[in-house]
């Protein structure tokens, strides 16, 4: 179990290096890698494992809202494609040095991205409920 103590925080240019020093170190699962919008930053964070011995790491860097970039692992863990996928399309991040973020989740384009605390939710579309209406 990761307690905040566990966490290790770099910085974006370090990103790469950290993954790689883990992943050295026998941490050769990307479990996961998602981000938190902290109201003006972005977290990134990425799980890694060694499976079947508990260990186990959380590594965070924070990217500015307003450009919100950094280093793909993919070369590294060719399983965070699809995290990286997902973190672009709902948090807006740029993961630079891959060919493409594709869509993943989204079947329309949208302005925002919408896990972001800027992005406002879509205005519900009223429709009568079929079961509410009485029968004759």
């Amino acid at each position: 179990m990761i307690v905040e103590s566990d966490i290790q925080d770099v910085e974006p240019e370090a990103w790469v290096i950290a993954a790689t020093g883990l992943r050295d170190a026998g941490l050769v699962s990307a479990d996961w890698l998602s981000a938190v919008d902290r109201g003006g930053k972005l977290e990134i964070l990425l799980h890694l494992c060694a499976p079947g011995s508990g260990r186990e790491a959380l590594v965070r860097t924070v990217v500015s809202i307003d450009s919100p970039r950094i280093a793909s692992l993919v070369s590294l863990f060719p399983g965070v494609n699809w995290h990286e996928r997902e973190t672009a399309e709902m948090f807006g991040v740029e993961f630079q040095g891959r060919s493409t973020t594709e869509p993943l989740l989204l079947r329309t384009p949208v302005d925002q991205p919408p896990l972001r605390r800027d992005s406002s939710l879509p205005e519900r579309v009223d429709k009568p409920w079929p079961g509410a209406q009485e029968k004759e």
